[in-house]
């Protein structure tokens, strides 16, 4: 009953006051339309987030010294390539040809895709868990899932050499 009267509204600011604006821009649906909102009433510009983020913290400057760049998703999957954080990442760590590892709760993309999209390693961290049970237990899932990533790299380079 409230989404119908939401999407009226949305379409009478569209239509009037932006008529330019188009539902299906990337943003407009994010946080419930906000992205829209700002848009169509405050003339906001829409900017991917994971690209002001890294932006901000100067991932690139930061990767460039690095080894291994490692983050984190829930579920890494089509939508995770999508511009969320786990795709800005490793877009730039490829870009600057620094590997990354995600440790994720679950996997739902092909070797080829997470290859493609600059993905070294995918470590899903409840492999067989029951989701109540991975949900319950992910912090320790995470950390065991971390220390065995660096025990591998570890005994993978018993003295490792620093990147140039």
């Amino acid at each position: 009953m409230v989404e119908p009267l939401l999407h009226r509204h949305a379409n009478v600011a569209i239509g009037e006051i932006h008529p330019t604006a188009d539902f299906a821009t990337p943003g407009f649906g994010a946080a419930g339309g906000l992205g829209m909102a700002l848009a169509v009433f405050l003339n906001a510009q829409m900017q991917p987030g994971v690209e002001e983020l890294l932006r901000w913290v100067d991932f690139d400057a930061v990767a460039r010294n690095a080894d291994l760049v490692v983050t984190g998703e829930g579920k890494l999957d089509g939508q995770s390539l999508q511009g969320k954080v786990v795709s800005g990442i490793a877009a730039h760590a490829k870009r600057i040809g620094v590997p990354v590892a995600v440790l994720c709760g679950r996997i739902e993309l092909t070797e080829h895709e997470l290859r493609s999209a600059g993905i070294s390693r995918a470590i899903e961290i409840s492999k067989g868990q029951p989701l109540d049970y991975a949900l319950a237990h992910a912090e320790q899932n995470y950390l065991q899932a971390a220390r065995n990533l660096f025990a591998s790299l570890q005994s993978a380079h018993r003295s490792p050499q620093p990147r140039m």
